[in-house]
């Protein structure tokens, strides 16, 4: 039977706000209010199983009725949440608002959930997790929990960034991980190195076979030992959301792992995950499963 891919992070619910007018600080501001299911954790694991994979989310979810509403999107997403847990803490949220051009000008997150997945938690789960084909796991969770996966997680560990302000927390656990991903601020703020190419070496250098650094509207820079590929990127102006872009991003790596693919396959996969991703309404759309598709018929091509 085929080993589920371990997911580890926040699941939340979503509001962000977009408006067509340029945003009023002494005015009511009149936009259009969008909520969706979101987290890092949880778009990763519903991209992963849009691209025909077995995620298995291992998160927490709040008594309350948006933890319920959480537990019951994952399970019509055919995600595994079997190790999740609920928790007395208010379930996840977060609260962003878009000016006219698409650029989020005010962001505000609740995720003190998070602060329930100790090492406790995690040792609680490290059998499920090291018989799973690969692990990945959010900046956001806390520091000591980082460092407990890093110990003992013996199957490839993958790891993303969540901001600039939390990603020193992957520092030292560097070499014990198998991939990352990160935004190039995150990036730079990671390894004091300035362009692309010179932070993805840097990770490789401590020992991380798959680095990919995201460039927002300039595409995104792969990186494995003695290999690095630039790929632009295939969002269409104006872009929708951006919503969600980088965790297809993230998903597409651990797909690609998984499914062996070359160094440029990936990133050219990774670039179509988040133009599509891009042009939804969505944080995820269900038209990423078109890219397991195409790979499927490249390869029958090659037979």
């Amino acid at each position: 039977m085929e080993k589920k891919i371990a997911v580890i992070g926040a699941s939340r619910i979503d509001v962000s706000g977009f408006t067509e007018k340029a945003l009023s600080q002494r005015e009511v501001n009149t936009m259009e209010m969008r909520f969706s299911f979101g987290g890092s954790g949880l778009n990763i694991a519903r991209d992963l199983a849009l691209l025909g994979q077995k995620p298995a989310l291992i998160s927490l979810f709040g008594r309350d009725q948006m933890g319920m509403l959480l537990a019951s999107a994952c399970q019509q997403s055919d995600i595994d949440i079997s190790r999740s847990d609920a928790s007395l803490a208010p379930s996840a949220a977060a609260f962003s608002v878009h000016n006219d051009r698409g650029e989020s000008v005010l962001s505000c997150t609740d995720n003190r959930i998070v602060e329930g997945m100790t090492p406790a938690f995690f040792e609680e789960r490290l059998r499920y997790i090291n018989n799973s084909a690969a692990c990945l796991f959010g900046a956001d969770l806390p520091k000591e929990s980082i460092e407990y996966l890093a110990d003992h997680v013996t199957v490839p560990l993958f790891a993303f960034g969540v901001s600039p302000s939390r990603v020193s927390v992957l520092a030292p656990v560097l070499s014990k991980l198998f991939g990352i991903r990160l935004n190039l601020l995150e990036a730079r703020r990671l390894t004091g190195a300035i362009t692309p190419g010179d932070c993805a070496g840097f990770l490789c250098d401590k020992g991380i076979k798959l680095a990919a650094v995201t460039l927002g509207a300039e595409g995104c820079y792969l990186a494995s030992t003695g290999m690095h590929v630039s790929c632009p990127s295939f969002a269409a102006r104006p872009v929708t959301t951006p919503l969600g872009a980088g965790d297809a991003v993230s998903a597409v790596l651990l797909w690609g792992f998984s499914n062996r693919l070359r160094l440029r396959d990936i990133a050219v996969s990774a670039m179509r995950a988040a133009a599509i991703t891009c042009s939804s309404e969505d944080a995820v759309s269900p038209d990423l499963s078109e890219i397991a598709l195409l790979e499927e018929i490249r390869k029958h091509m090659q037979e």
